[in-house]
């Protein structure tokens, strides 16, 4: 059977995102398997897959705001910014309280400019940038505008002068990246050995398993997906026609639905043109 729909992982310290994926199109032997949102090996939480007719789904997922709790680690920098990369810089940690830190942290929260790491999948000139770093090279990024809607201290271990802080932050920023700036704040260097996804928009990891725990039910289907849209059940010609992803005539003052067949299965994404007609943005047959 061809399963459709999305999947929330809770992946593994040390393993690769496309590692998560290949398990997960093994379990369901699926065609196609995608997913929203990259983590680096080396931290762990929610990945949101999706599996064959699913993956259509994923680009909506791209831009949706994400929650990390994070440990930074002061007195030592890495290249990569994180603890899997080579030190490259060590230094004695000054004496800090939770109070100051607390002052730092509040200082981040709001838009600000990041420049991407070396250690990143963009690509300069169709070159992931982490491949460049690796050969040791560094080309010039462009900053960019990030938002750091929340960051809230959790906890601080003096004596392994570790921060532990949470935050909620819009698409494309770098927790990495962040890390650094608040040990630099500090007048310290700093890395992160520890990073936890927990939320990509409305979805949590509480809710996700490991690849090798997760059933046919925990698939999130199409339909469920989507179930703030209006749904429209279609049969006969209707049927026949958004299959096909013709325009169709509807008698609906909606932006936006979604086309359901007799057993509730997602067929097709329409959109609202005018004058009754609606057009074909998703396929899912």
């Amino acid at each position: 059977m061809k399963y459709n729909g999305l999947v929330l992982l809770d992946k593994k310290k040390g393993k690769s995102t496309t590692w998560e994926e290949y398990g997960l199109k093994k379990l369901f032997e699926a065609k196609k398997v995608g997913h929203a949102g990259t983590l680096d090996p080396f931290a762990t939480g929610l990945i949101i897959c999706g599996i064959n007719k699913g993956t259509k789904l994923l680009n909506a997922l791209e831009g949706e705001d994400k929650t990390y709790i994070a440990k930074l680690k002061l007195g030592i920098k890495t290249d990569s910014a994180d603890i899997t990369g080579e030190v490259i810089e060590k230094k004695e940690v000054s004496e800090h309280t939770e109070e100051e830190i607390k002052s730092v942290l509040e200082t981040f929260q709001g838009e600000l400019e990041q420049v991407p790491p070396m250690f990143s999948a963009l690509k300069q000139n169709g070159v992931p940038l982490y491949k460049l770093a690796r050969e040791k090279k560094v080309v010039e990024r462009k900053s960019r505008n990030v938002t750091i809607y929340n960051i809230q201290f959790i906890s601080y271990d003096r004596e392994e002068a570790t921060i532990v802080f949470l935050v909620d932050v819009s698409k494309g920023t770098y927790i990495r990246t962040l890390g650094e700036d608040i040990a630099v704040a500090l007048n310290e260097v700093g890395t992160l050995i520890d990073l936890r996804r927990t939320k990509v928009g409305k979805y949590n990891v509480k809710n996700a398993k490991k690849v090798e725990d997760t059933r046919v039910e925990d698939i999130i289907d199409i339909s469920e997906f989507y179930k703030d849209v209006f749904h429209v059940r279609i049969t006969g010609e209707n049927d026949k026609r958004a299959r096909n992803a013709a325009d169709l005539k509807l008698d609906l003052d909606k932006d936006e639905v979604l086309l359901i067949d007799k057993d509730e299965k997602a067929v097709a994404l329409y959109k609202n043109c005018g004058r009754g007609w609606f057009k074909a943005v998703k396929e899912f047959v």
